[in-house]
């Protein structure tokens, strides 16, 4: 049980990053073809404004929930590193509440 929430924990923390990534990927893409200064087409918009932002939410929830999971559930690990964990994990929740902005919004 426990090597499988430790998996499932890491794979959030993986498919969290790529899902981030993917929100980038595909905020940039929706600018190919366009010429400077020209005007976006409705498809590139939607790109913009609808699939990068659901990638980058996804992505950080799932970037939080690995980074919570490995704080409650990693208890093999060195208790220096654990206590690095869940400093992170502290730093996080408290900037979650100052400024959710950063977390679930895509500019």
């Amino acid at each position: 049980m426990r090597q499988t929430v430790t998996m499932l924990v890491s794979l959030f923390f993986v498919v969290g990053i790529a899902l981030l990534a993917l929100a980038g990927v595909v905020y940039s893409a929706s600018f190919a073809g366009v010429p400077a200064g020209g005007q976006l087409s409705q498809g590139s918009l939607d790109l913009q404004r609808v699939w990068a932002p659901i990638f980058w939410n996804l992505g950080m929830l799932f970037v939080l929930l690995g980074i919570f999971g490995t704080a409650v559930y990693r208890k093999s690990s060195d208790p220096l590193a654990r206590l690095l964990v869940w400093l992170v994990a502290l730093i996080l929740v408290l900037l979650l509440i100052a400024a959710p902005g950063v977390y679930f919004t895509f500019r």
